[in-house]
């Protein structure tokens, strides 16, 4: 007996072995995907296909000519720019496409031949040339219009869409996944304009009380509410992606309690992470979404918070996509870890005069990134001056950051609202040293440093927020 269990664990492990190298051999065989063209009017200059992130990057010649290789296991719609401007092109594995535009006729202009040509015709040209006939990517126009003529507009839109895709049918043989998608594309996307109605038109409009508004505000929610969204296959759609995002961000609304968002941030990304599972059933489109939202916080936040969520998912997560995706974005904060020096950056304060960080060492440095043009940021000033006061003769220094193109409307607001704390100005705005040794790449934004200018929060909490335990645990550990 114990002769055989010998035998059969090595043939098991035989097996095992062989199992794995022909898996890893099927992983190293996925057919590339090959998308060559030519881009009137972007010449030498950067270009890139990207799903979930960046897949590959490039650069188009002086001409425009340009050729994107890459590796992706199944059919989706990829997008393809050059970080201002692109297109969706709908490919599978092995697919080689040859595309050419002009800029400046844009999408009239565009032409594929190759593998998926009948459908990234039909998505980039076409379907396109249907949205702007319909406005449907126009929404001062859309929204403007009153509750019949709106509904009215998008019931021939949806019927345009749902004809040019009949039509394509019949033109030759499309992939059955590419019709299935497009099939749903318009019920996704008209549920979407409708949540978005409301607030566009109220602020067109001139409304400012919701109850002089005549529109089905809760019929549409509950019909965004209501959408399939257990289909794992429909990920590659963008649409649908959205979908599931304000799905998502409605359940917080709705479920969650309020007093929930008085409390740390851990216990609120704890809940919303524990909402996401409890509400969407499918685990492939519940891991899209909780990898999804532990990317958005790790893009814009980094270490902190999020650490233990993030740590927990990456030793739980299924598609190593995802894994991949999420090492990438928290790599980029290996500088801004606490503990980590900053260097001595330069600005120039609000009376003109040049002045650098070090001047403030000695004192917690709580700093607030902002610009005169951000509403967000306006709504923490009166939430600033209340903290500004509470610590007043504290070692805490409050400085605000301006990276505002220029200087006149910063110098204006700082001076009109006597706003409190240390006002400098970083030149060059969001490609500011500061900001980018930061990472900022929304506002506000919110830093802590200790007295001697180290980091200890490269995102911290807002001044709505429970920034004022913080700060007052950080002076009583010192």
């Amino acid at each position: 007996m114990k002769s055989f269990l010998s035998q059969s664990l090595v043939a098991i492990a035989l097996l095992m072995f062989f199992g794995s190298c022909q898996e890893a051999e099927k992983k190293e065989k996925i057919p590339e995907i090959i998308i060559t063209g030519q881009i009137k009017g972007l010449n030498e200059e950067e270009i890139s296909v990207s799903l979930f992130d960046i897949l590959m990057e490039g650069s188009t010649d002086e001409a425009g000519n340009f050729e994107l290789r890459f590796e992706y296991p199944e059919p989706a719609y990829f997008f393809v720019g050059d970080g201002r401007s692109g297109m969706d092109l709908f490919l599978s594995p092995g697919d080689s496409i040859h595309i050419e535009l002009d800029r400046d006729n844009f999408p009239e202009s565009f032409t594929a031949t190759g593998d998926r040509s009948l459908e990234n015709n039909y998505l980039v040209r076409q379907k396109a040339m249907i949205a702007e006939q319909h406005e449907l990517n126009k929404f001062m126009s859309l929204f403007e219009r009153e509750k019949e003529d709106y509904f009215d507009a998008i019931a021939k839109a949806e019927k345009a869409l749902n004809q040019g895709l009949d039509s394509l049918k019949k033109t030759g043989d499309i992939h059955p996944l590419f019709a299935q998608l497009e099939r749903a594309y318009p019920t996704y996307r008209i549920a979407l304009l409708n949540n978005m109605y409301p607030r566009y038109h109220m602020h067109i409009q001139g409304i400012e009380d919701e109850e002089d508004l005549d529109f089905p505000k809760e019929e549409v929610e509950e019909e965004l509410m209501s959408l399939d969204n257990s289909n794992p296959d429909f990920l590659v759609l963008p649409v649908f992606r959205n979908v599931l995002s304000s799905q998502m961000y409605r359940t917080f609304e709705n479920e969650l309690p309020e007093e929930l968002y008085d409390g740390t941030a851990a216990e609120v990304i704890g809940a919303e992470l524990d909402q996401i599972a409890n509400f969407f059933d499918n685990p492939k489109i519940a891991e899209y979404l909780t990898f999804d939202y532990i990317k958005t916080l790790v893009v814009h936040r980094g270490p902190g918070s999020i650490n233990q969520f993030y740590d927990r998912f990456m030793e739980e997560v299924e598609k190593r996509e995802y894994a991949d995706i999420l090492e990438g974005e928290m790599a980029k904060w290996e500088d801004l870890q606490p503990g980590n020096s900053v260097p001595d950056f330069e600005f120039e304060d609000i009376n003109g005069n040049d002045v650098r960080l070090s001047l403030l060492n000695g004192r917690l440095i709580y700093i607030d990134v902002w610009a005169t043009w951000c509403g967000p940021c306006l709504r923490e000033h009166p939430y600033w001056e209340d903290l500004v006061k509470e610590f007043e003769g504290e070692d805490v220094a409050f400085l605000a950051i301006s990276i505002d193109n220029t200087k006149d409307p910063w110098q204006e607001m700082v001076n009109d609202k006597s706003l409190s704390g240390h006002h400098w100005f970083a030149e060059n705005a969001w490609n500011s040293e500061f900001a980018s040794h930061f990472l900022v790449n929304s506002i506000p934004r919110f830093i802590l440093l200790d007295r001697d200018g180290n980091i200890l929060e490269p995102s911290a909490e807002r001044p709505s927020g429970n920034i004022a335990t913080t700060l007052r645990n950080y002076l009583e550990s010192i």
